[in-house]
């Protein structure tokens, strides 16, 4: 969670958990419209994540990654949010 948290906040995306959590929620980079921002985000990177919005209204326009994946699939989600994002 560490790692995706950084490359985040390396592209200026304000970002919170990761500390002690396997989740990392940030703000959605360029719209309030956290459906909006999934289906880009798996267009440009083909990484996955939870829209806010799926959390009810208080959710909408933050995202949700979750670090439950092996190691090399975070490195490659890094690299990629690092050359596409």
């Amino acid at each position: 969670a560490a790692l995706l948290a950084a490359a985040l906040r390396s592209r200026g995306v304000a970002v919170w958990g990761a500390g002690d959590s396997p989740y990392v929620w940030f703000k959605c980079p360029g719209t309030n419209d956290s459906r909006e921002f999934f289906k880009s985000l798996l267009d440009r990177c083909g990484i996955l994540g939870v829209p806010g919005a799926g959390f009810g209204g208080g959710g909408e326009g933050y995202f949700r990654f979750s670090a439950f994946a092996a190691r090399a699939d975070i490195l490659e989600a890094v690299r990629r949010l690092e050359d596409r994002m």
